[in-house]
């Protein structure tokens, strides 16, 4: 069953067999007791602190966010904490740190989520009810990065699946392992783009990288130190050069996979260059850089515009705002009004 990822009728096959049913099971593998001690030199929730993320989202049983993002920690929301997505729309208004526990945690039994009922209990298929509805806020709403988590096809993916099917504004991020198989490289990404899931990718097995990438984001840029383009699939040379790039588009093997299939991945990369460029931008050693990758943005845009221009006009619009804005910056007024006039159409 596992090696077909059948993971919902294993969970019920549990749950049948077990005498004490599968929330017994959970208690007793998720209990304090039971995880590891985490290295204080890789605090993932600290990075994420130092870039303003204050609320967290997980499917883990266990109490370890609660531990470290005390914050958050004290509104600790579970599949049968709701009683109205309004009380969810509330707590964004007010800014206030949550942890949302989809899958609900080890020691609340009525919580838990794990098998083909459960899932069907507290995530029903009417997009009216309490769970499905804040899934559908923090989808179409939030903007959200995946850490530690496969994003293979199971019961809550398919509903993200559903959601990504409404909402074309919203893109989201995942820290992922690059495929082994080049025929699994492609289908993986396609996997992610139908998502609206941009994938940030690290070498298959290095799980050290996460925390390496993370504390780039955090930084705002990459190190400073050049090295060669990363092979996500390979083996570095030495470890401490495995993911030290010149800049961020050393980490994202973009250019690669556009060239494999351009009509699919070339929106995402003016999506990525955009955004790297508004990172680099935002320090002298960074800006030379910086307008590179808003002018390949650009070109790409109007590209996507010309077979597509009511899909894309709305990005094109905000790579011209944005260049425009860089150059204003610099002083070159001149070319930042005619990037402003076709950012308005004209």
């Amino acid at each position: 069953m596992l090696d077909e990822q059948a993971l919902l009728p294993l969970a019920e096959a549990l749950d049948k067999d077990l005498q004490s049913g599968i929330e017994e099971a959970v208690q007793r593998h998720f209990r304090p007791s039971k995880m590891k001690e985490i290295d204080p030199a890789r605090n993932y929730v600290r990075l994420l602190q130092s870039m303003g993320v204050w609320s967290y989202v997980t499917t883990n049983y266990d109490t370890v966010l609660e531990r470290f993002a005390p914050e958050a920690g004290k509104k600790v929301i579970l599949p049968t904490t709701l009683q109205s997505a309004g009380e969810f729309e509330e707590l964004e208004r007010r800014g206030q740190p949550f942890l949302l526990k989809l899958h609900g945690t080890y020691d609340n039994p009525d919580s838990i989520v794990l098998a083909q009922w459960q899932y069907e209990k507290h995530y029903p298929q009417d997009e009216n009810a309490v769970n499905p509805a804040v899934l559908r806020r923090l989808w179409q709403h939030e903007t959200l990065l995946f850490l530690g988590c496969s994003l293979e096809k199971d019961y809550l993916v398919e509903r993200m699946l559903q959601l990504s099917g409404e909402n074309r504004r919203i893109h989201h991020y995942a820290v992922v392992e690059w495929p082994q198989l080049p025929e699994r490289q492609q289908e993986r990404e396609g996997e992610l783009l139908r998502l609206k899931i941009r994938p940030i990718w690290y070498p298959q097995g290095d799980h050290s990288c996460v925390y390496t990438i993370l504390s780039m984001l955090a930084e705002g840029k990459g190190e400073p130190e050049p090295a060669g383009r990363l092979d996500p699939g390979g083996a570095a040379s030495k470890p401490s050069a495995r993911l030290k790039p010149a800049s961020w588009g050393d980490v994202l093997p973009a250019e690669e996979l556009s060239a494999t299939n351009p009509g699919v991945y070339e929106p995402d990369v003016a999506g990525t260059c955009n955004n790297l460029a508004n990172l680099l931008s935002a320090s002298p050693e960074g800006r030379k850089e910086a307008e590179e990758l808003f002018r390949e943005a650009l070109a790409l845009r109007r590209k996507q515009v010309r077979i597509a221009p009511g899909v894309y006009q709305p990005d094109l619009a905000r790579v011209c705002r944005n260049l425009g804005r860089f150059l204003q910056s610099q002083g070159w007024t001149e070319e930042a009004a005619v990037l402003f006039q076709e950012a308005k159409g004209e």
